[in-house]
């Protein structure tokens, strides 16, 4: 794939997602990084309620060789991705074209520029800052990005950032997602150059990202009370400055920068506005790895103040009872040793978080004992708690050391616990049949058929079916299905004396899809399949349905012409 053949290698659903996102200011933070034979770009896409890092890598002769995204889509590329492609693919249509194609010829757009230049120079200030006035009465948000441009250059202290934002957001009050998104996004390109700015900076201008990062998040939190965010545009503002706040922590500052960055932190992590968002644990955390080994005492009140915030006995004081202690254990691996650290994590297994860290450190040490006991400790805590996607989780993980130590009955203890209670699918069923004794297998596999015929997942049963080679079975779980592709998918695994109870089957279902749907695309869909079925049913009763269908549907112009096409009638 090549940045000039994108739409051959993407699903076109993709592309039609992607464009919109490459189009209307969703990416940000662009960071291009030349290498030897090929060059980085990274960004940051604004997607629904969240902003995603995205990475790919190109080549000189513009071959796409790597591509990543931190969205949970789990396909090979996603929209993110495609919308970071087009939008270099475009950058690069742009320059060539801007390119003279020898010294005398220059390109439309450059001619304009050119005029645009020639007009500078000629006129005086006093006429350009007329000019400027006028635009920024008719066009406030031109105003704002000059603002947001200009005055970042010249900001000497967070309180200018401050100001910025400030004039950025002025307006917003009860703004509404779904009405009054492009005011909102339009607001946050001066809040995202900014964040540009600050990221720049990192490792040369640390003092001006924390002040850049503090001025955001000083005015974007509290914004969240006034503005309905349901598209995530402050959200993704707020975690971009949490996250290159940690990427500052990564590095050392000098005091009394540290110090200073420090007392932010602490004060931060306990003030009312930032209380019951997910950035002030950030704020702790960043506190407790930025501490030096004299400020225990400050990091150890910190967290014990958030902790008990939390009322007893409810699902939040355990949250923060959790947090609290992965905050005190980001200030001991700092700065103290490995055997305090791994004594910490140990004495705070109940904690679920945790016990996954003393879980690593069993199994770091080839302590497979001591991380069974561990995993069955969780799973008790769990359903005491009744917390059963966690129950799951641990089971996951028992089965996955009981498979590494060869207890085949600790598998099948697992297995069968997750097939029944929690998530049947083929992974699952081929565990018990490997772990169940030939002589008990029918037995087992009758049960396990039962439990899927009574959950209605026709999809696992029509799949045993076929693994085991049941065809009775397989034709009573296809008359059950209500989908049209489990008969496409498994129909081909029936006997021949099946076929034409198969092809009724179809016909059924293709009754019930022209009874709910009108469209065209659902015409086109049942002609599609009609069509396909000719190449292996009858032609005579696929004939008569599809008369019967004219006849039925004669009001539906669309669906005649549709089936018209067919052949078969």
């Amino acid at each position: 794939m090549t940045l000039h053949n994108l739409t051959e290698h993407i699903p076109t659903k993709i592309m039609d997602r992607a464009r919109p996102y490459a189009k209307n200011g969703s990416i940000t933070l662009l960071r291009v990084v030349p290498g030897n034979k090929s060059t980085k770009y990274s960004a940051s896409v604004a997607g629904k309620g969240d902003h995603y890092r995205v990475a790919v890598e190109i080549t000189d002769d513009s071959e796409v060789i790597n591509h990543e995204c931190d969205c949970p889509f789990d396909g090979d590329l996603c929209k993110h991705q495609a919308a970071l492609l087009l939008v270099i693919a475009n950058k690069e249509a742009d320059s060539s074209v801007d390119e003279p194609l020898d010294g005398s010829v220059t390109t439309k757009k450059n001619g304009k520029l050119a005029a645009a230049e020639v007009l500078f120079d000629k006129l005086s200030k006093e006429e350009l800052s007329g000019f400027m006035k006028h635009a920024f009465e008719r066009d406030p948000q031109l105003r704002k990005e000059f603002v947001a441009t200009f005055s970042a250059k010249t900001a000497a202290s967070k309180k200018d950032y401050k100001e910025i934002i400030t004039a950025a957001l002025q307006g917003l009050k009860g703004a509404r997602s779904f009405r009054d998104r492009g005011a909102v996004v339009r607001s946050m390109q001066v809040v995202w150059k900014l964040l540009t700015q600050a990221e720049e900076g990192i490792t040369t201008h640390p003092a001006r990202t924390l002040q850049i990062t503090q001025a955001v998040l000083e005015k974007l939190v509290p914004a969240l009370q006034y503005v309905d965010d349901s598209n995530g545009d402050l959200g993704g503002g707020i975690e971009q400055a949490v996250h290159l706040m940690y990427l500052v922590s990564e590095t050392a500052q000098e005091e009394p920068l540290r110090a200073e960055w420090f007392e932010w932190l602490v004060k931060s992590a306990q003030h009312k506005d930032y209380q019951g968002w997910d950035c002030s644990w950030d704020f702790a955390t960043l506190a407790a790895l930025v501490a030096t080994p004299n400020e225990e005492r400050k990091v150890v009140a910190m967290a014990t103040a958030m902790k008990q915030e939390k009322e007893k006995e409810t699902w939040l004081a355990d949250y923060a009872a959790e947090k609290a202690s992965k905050v005190l254990l980001a200030f001991i691996e700092k700065n103290k040793t490995k055997e305090e650290t791994e004594a910490f994590i140990l004495q705070n297994v109940h904690h679920d978080g945790i016990r996954n860290m003393a879980l690593k450190h069993y199994l770091s040490n080839k302590n497979f004992a001591s991380a069974i006991k561990l995993c069955r400790e969780g799973i008790k805590l769990a359903v005491e708690k009744k917390l059963p996607g966690l129950v799951v989780q641990w089971y996951e993980k028992l089965m996955e050391i009981c498979k590494s130590q060869g207890d085949q009955r600790g598998v099948k203890e697992c297995a069968t616990y997750l097939f029944y209670k929690s998530h049947a699918d083929i992974r699952l069923y081929r565990i018990l049949k490997k772990t169940t004794i030939d002589v008990e297998w029918p037995k087992e596999k009758s049960a396990l058929l039962r439990h899927l015929e009574k959950t209605s997942d026709a999809h696992l049963l029509a799949t045993i079916c076929v693994e085991e080679a049941d065809t009775v079975r397989l034709l009573d779980a296809l008359k059950a299905t209500r989908h049209i592709s489990h008969l496409q998918e498994f129909g081909r695994h029936l006997p021949e004396e099946d076929k034409t109870t198969l092809q009724e089957l179809y016909f059924n279902l293709l009754i019930k899809q022209l009874e709910w749907s009108v469209t065209r695309d659902n015409y086109r869909d049942v002609a599609g399949i009609l069509k396909k079925m000719t190449k292996t049913f009858d032609g005579e009763s696929i004939g008569n349905f599809v008369r019967e269908a004219k006849k039925k549907y004669a009001h539906r112009p669309a669906l005649v012409e549709e089936l018209s096409k067919i052949g078969a009638a």
